[in-house]
């Protein structure tokens, strides 16, 4: 394969590294939304839900750590690659936010408007501050595309299918 295939193959694979997290994040932050007392329950009072709880949550932790771990193979020349470790961490650090998220919650206030800044700091890891950059610049997405936020306050998601956390109750 000659350089320009492998260089339009790479920019490819990071695309849909990319798509794939913020698809995974997406979902996960609207599945949340769509019943805070559950998203309470797993990230603020998880001891309090018992073992059934405790293992959706490790589930749903895993599965991002592996997408995020995925973003290793995409780390550009010259940067460390970050390992396995380096994935659980920044899911944890994700999961921080989320959860002063739910604390200060309001009726008004959606996870979903996390996206950005999540995506920002998993790309700022793994590709770098441009990278960062352009995910805060972008509008909160959701597993289905951009939307528009203001036309989501107050609204709750009841379709769940495509979420990457729909094994979460």
């Amino acid at each position: 394969m000659g350089a320009k295939h492998e260089e339009l193959l790479d920019r490819f694979t990071l695309a849909v590294w990319r798509d794939s997290l913020g698809a995974a994040l997406a979902g996960l932050l609207e599945r949340l939304d769509a019943d805070l007392p559950l998203a309470i329950l797993l990230v603020v009072r998880t001891v309090e839900g018992g073992p059934r709880i405790q293992v959706y949550r490790a589930r749903v932790l895993d599965e991002l750590a592996t997408v995020l771990d995925r973003g290793a193979l995409e780390t550009p020349e010259g940067v460390v690659c970050p390992t396995r470790p380096v994935a659980v961490a920044l899911v944890e650090q994700l999961l921080t936010l989320i959860h002063d998220r739910l604390l200060k919650t309001n009726i008004d206030t959606r996870l979903l408007e996390l996206h950005p800044l999540l995506m920002s700091i998993a790309l700022a890891t793994y590709l770098g501050t441009d990278a960062a950059a352009e995910a805060l610049a972008r509008p909160p997405a959701c597993s289905h595309g951009e939307v528009d936020v203001a036309e989501l306050k107050g609204q709750r998601s009841s379709s769940n299918q495509s979420c990457p956390a729909r094994f979460i109750p």
